[in-house]
């Protein structure tokens, strides 16, 4: 099985900017502080408190065709949290969400979907 490849349609930015969530004058903004404190742009624009970590997840994981969850509401599965060692949850980054039993499914909350390892 092929891994997923994030690729995006557009530059960050420019989906942002596409999606209305920044303007392209904190665009330019946040490029030029980019320029003189090498960062993620996505953390720039948080930091400069142009949009918020839940948006830029949100349009991300849209862009990228993916599903995300906010962990401060999800109500975790105990079930799901005993198939998973403590360890392995810790080193690749993810939770039990929850479990369905008759079709065997587990569902994960992981902070990189890529790692094809992890998963």
């Amino acid at each position: 099985m092929a891994a997923p490849q994030q690729q995006f349609q557009q530059p960050i930015g420019q989906l942002l900017i596409a999606k209305g969530v920044i303007s392209e004058d904190q665009l330019r903004i946040a490029t030029q502080e980019q320029s003189k404190s090498p960062q993620p742009l996505g953390r720039l624009l948080v930091r400069l408190g142009f949009l918020s970590e839940a948006t830029i997840r949100d349009v991300l994981s849209e862009n990228l065709g993916q599903e995300t969850v906010d962990l401060a509401t999800v109500i975790v599965d105990s079930a799901a949290v005993t198939l998973i060692p403590k360890e392995v949850a810790r080193r690749y980054q993810l939770v039990p969400i929850s479990v369905d039993t008759a079709s065997k499914n587990l569902t994960l909350a992981i902070s990189d979907p890529d790692n094809i390892i992890a998963l």
